[in-house]
């Protein structure tokens, strides 16, 4: 009876502690709903059980990452926390920390985030790690603050396909660096990055990325990733000469033209794996590590100032001549990596000779087997040579060159192996010599000299040689040789006279050359040609054919006239005595001419390769004229 009795005097007193500890609990799981987080705030509460809100407003930091917390409710009461970390969770819902406007690095990592409204009014953020989410649209970031020296905003590995949005992301005038990570997303465009004026780190790599032209202004940036991405061009990079680590490896870049490197700096370049043929930017680089594997490239002289660090050329189709770049930088420490060069030959791509008369006289061997009519021209003059090719392909005749005070040897051979019984010279006796006239008599039954008191005279008199009564003619600038030399095989075969003009008046000869035309055929634009010019000609219904520069012109003269590109001849630019022989052969083959860089394709010639059908290609001149690593990218574009 007295147990009983003690037992029914206890039992209020065991429900009041029970209700006590119950409201306890609950006031808690209210505050906090998610027992995760509960526990995080516990372990940092350990004096005190009672997580309160007003307990809550003391922190200044938390960090619940990796506690599997999916419910943040609770946290609205960090009033006057400054950095929250809540990485690796199963967090969807923000909503609770919106109003959190002190916070200012805020990590969101890896979590299942996909709506990002609630973050929109922070705005004293320093750090903000959104990467690793279900996150496809970052608009509600544009009304975000960042208040910092050095910001840092991570969206990589998520499914953003715009960051447009960032255009209208505040930004605090005291910022001196901003680096943004957006790799691994479905990015097509850097659209927006051009208001960070002082983004300094950009990470874009695996995206869709194409065009480069957003950064362009962005003088600050110092490392750029693009790796796995679609670009073609790096020229965007022109003005941005902070840059000193840039991954740019798996895209379609084929010409670093636009990188403007600091001499003074030490580099990080992965290049690898594009389509680069083109290192000439690479000139200024003195030390750092640099990938160019899995390349195109066939010439590296431009590496010759690099004293530290290290270089990997593996996997690129380098020319013999190579070594001696790469036996200099290993002389100096640094390590380069590449594998065996082979000796690689492209004699069967051209026709050449040790000079300009020899390679004439190889052109001449290789067209004609015997011709009854030679022409001869200066070896180092244009004008009357160049006027000359369509008449010497009428009369089925090779043009071969001289020296002016004498009969070339090698140009006399070929005279006497040609069984020819008539020499034409042209060009008066300031070109070649009587002396010469006089050697060309012992050698050949004939000479005759077509010559006027100028080149336009001469131009003149050698049209009046063609048969055909032809109504077009071909106006030309008579001061440098380009545009002619590549109209010159069309001319040939169409039977048209070269003229010669003056950029802002046409001569009187070249005038009375246009009598009984109807078409005049003007090649070069009008930095070549002027206005008044054209303006002379419109009697002729004149056509203007003219590119921006000497390449651009031989592309256009190739698709304004539609000619048959099956078989091309390429020649030299820069100079005139190969090409202008050449053009002859070309109109007897039925070929055009393009024009190369001696150590480099063009982009306008090289667009015509990729666009046009052209199945074989023969080089005018020697590897000093034209390098090896021309007739290689060339052969490339074949492929």
């Amino acid at each position: 009876m007295k147990k009983i009795s003690l037992i029914l005097l206890l039992l209020p007193l065991l429900f009041t502690s029970y209700s006590h500890n119950n409201r306890f609990a609950s006031a808690e799981e209210f505050l906090v709903p998610d027992p995760n987080l509960r526990l995080t705030l516990a372990g940092i509460n350990e004096r005190n059980p009672d997580i309160t809100a007003d307990w809550m407003g003391t922190l200044t930091d938390l960090d619940a990452s990796w506690m599997g917390v999916s419910n943040i409710a609770g946290l609205e009461n960090l009033l006057t926390a400054t950095e929250l970390y809540l990485s690796d969770n199963f967090i969807t819902d923000l909503a609770p920390i919106s109003n959190l406007n002190q916070i200012e690095i805020l990590d969101l990592s890896r979590n299942s985030i996909q709506d990002l409204r609630s973050l929109g009014n922070l705005k004293n953020i320093q750090d903000l790690r959104l990467n690793q989410n279900q996150i496809n649209d970052i608009s509600p970031l544009q009304s975000m603050k960042f208040n910092c020296n050095s910001c840092n905003l991570n969206l990589s590995k998520n499914k953003i396909q715009s960051i447009f949005s960032l255009m209208n992301i505040e930004i605090t005038e005291i910022n001196n660096s901003f680096s943004v990570d957006i790799s691994n997303n479905l990015v097509n465009s850097l659209n927006g990055l051009e208001s960070i004026s002082k983004l300094s780190t950009l990470e874009a790599a695996n995206n869709t990325i194409g065009n480069l032209a957003p950064l362009s202004e962005l003088t600050n940036l110092r490392k750029l990733n693009i790796n796995n991405n679609k670009v073609s061009s790096l020229s965007s990079l022109a003005q941005l000469d902070q840059l000193t680590d840039i991954e740019a490896s798996n895209n379609l870049i084929s010409s670093l033209k636009g990188l403007n490197l600091n001499q003074e700096d030490v580099h990080y370049l992965n290049l690898m794996n594009n389509r680069i043929i083109d290192i000439n930017a690479l000139s200024n680089v003195t030390a750092g590590y640099i990938d160019l594997s899995n390349n195109k490239i066939t010439d590296i002289r431009a590496l010759r100032n690099i004293q530290h660090g290290s270089v990997n050329l593996k996997g690129n189709p380098l020319f013999p001549d190579a070594l001696d770049t790469i036996k200099l930088l290993e002389s100096r420490g640094v390590e380069v990596q590449y594998d065996e060069i082979s000796y690689l030959t492209f004699d069967e791509n051209r026709i050449a000779g040790t000079t300009r008369y020899h390679t004439a006289v190889e052109i001449s061997r290789s067209g004609w087997s015997q011709a009854n009519t030679v022409f001869i021209a200066k070896g180092d003059s244009f004008p009357d040579a160049l006027a000359g090719v369509p008449l010497a392909y009428q009369m089925g005749s090779p043009i071969l060159l001289t020296e002016k005070e004498k009969l070339t040897p090698i140009t006399k051979e070929e005279i006497v192996r040609l069984g020819a019984k008539k020499v034409v010279i042209l060009g008066g006796s300031g070109a070649i010599s009587p002396q010469v006239e006089q050697s060309l008599k012992k050698v050949v039954e004939s000479v005759e000299r077509i010559a006027g008191n100028s080149r336009f005279e001469t131009a003149y008199k050698i049209s009046e040689k063609l048969t055909g009564n032809p109504e077009k003619a071909i106006i030309a600038f008579a001061h440098n040789f380009p545009d002619a030399l590549s109209i010159a095989s069309y001319a040939a075969q169409k039977g048209y006279p070269i003229l010669l003009t003056e950029k802002d008046s046409l001569p009187f000869y070249t005038k009375k050359g246009l009598e009984g035309k109807t078409e005049a055929l003007v090649i070069g634009g009008e930095s070549v040609i002027g206005k008044n010019v054209f303006s002379e000609l419109n009697r002729y219904n004149p056509v203007r054919i003219g590119g921006n520069n000497r390449f651009d012109t031989a592309a256009k003269i190739v698709s304004k006239l539609k000619l048959n590109t099956e078989n091309v001849y390429v020649a030299n630019g820069f100079g005139f005595a190969d090409a202008l022989t050449g053009s002859v052969l070309a109109a007897k083959q039925g070929s055009p001419l393009l024009l190369v860089g001696p150590d480099k394709v063009p982009a306008e010639t090289g667009k015509t390769f990729e666009t046009y059908p052209i199945n074989n290609f023969t080089v005018f001149g020697g590897s000093a004229v034209v390098n090896d690593s021309v007739i290689y990218n060339l052969n490339e574009y074949l492929k």
